[in-house]
């Protein structure tokens, strides 16, 4: 039964996430409930249908089905996820001085940001599939369920949300992939040495704090190191 539900989920079409955003209309609580199905037994294909029913238009369980073998119940609850997220090495200067240089460019606000080293990165991690460790090698962005790149490609991609003239460096994307990033790689081992790390993640200056999806995070480090 758990397989005719993956197939019926993952035949259904892609859409694009809408650009403010996109939420879990229903918590992992609730369709664990349904995966389960009521008291514990076995569920019926009526359950599996009306937890596909309430997931609506969004597909984040294409995304579990086909890239991760992460369990439902492991994921946290009431997960809010927006799409165009970039997650980043918060203690490597050189990446917080990227992330900086991309909100001040950004002026309609289409990207938000967040270290990987915070707790609000954890659902994107588990929904791509992808360790910090991953992320710290490689940084990725997540434009969306089941939609996610890193390195060079995320870099590239990432330029088509940016205003012109920035939006034509996605052309690069025919370069292949391999090459692009051989280079990414490249700066990437060397970026501590080169650039420095701090203790811990970075925070943002407050007047920025719109562009992070983990702004109640970092407010609430804020008040920690000023004694509230």
């Amino acid at each position: 039964m758990r397989a005719v539900a993956t197939k019926l989920i993952s035949s259904r079409p892609s859409r694009a996430p809408a650009s403010t955003g996109w939420t879990m209309h229903i918590g992992p609580q609730h369709f664990t409930k349904y995966l389960s199905g009521p008291s514990g037994r076995p569920a019926t294909a009526q359950h599996y249908l009306k937890c596909l029913s309430c997931l609506g238009k969004f597909s984040t369980l294409d995304c579990l089905a086909d890239q991760t073998d992460i369990p439902v119940k492991s994921l946290p609850i009431n997960m809010n996820l927006k799409p165009q997220v970039v997650l980043y090495d918060g203690v490597c200067h050189l990446s917080n001085a990227g992330v900086h240089w991309l909100i001040k460019i950004d002026k309609e606000k289409r990207l938000s940001f967040c270290a990987v080293q915070s707790e609000v990165a954890k659902p994107y991690l588990q929904l791509c599939g992808l360790s910090q460790e991953d992320v710290l090698n490689r940084f990725l962005f997540v434009e969306g369920p089941g939609q996610f790149s890193q390195a060079s490609t995320a870099a590239l991609r990432m330029s088509m949300y940016l205003p012109f003239p920035y939006q034509v460096l996605s052309s690069l994307l025919i370069v292949l992939a391999p090459l692009r990033d051989s280079v990414y790689d490249y700066v990437a081992r060397r970026r501590y040495k080169w650039f420095g790390r701090a203790k811990n993640y970075i925070l943002p200056k407050e007047d920025v704090l719109d562009h992070f999806i983990n702004r109640a995070e970092i407010l609430s480090r804020y008040k920690q190191e000023r004694g509230f």
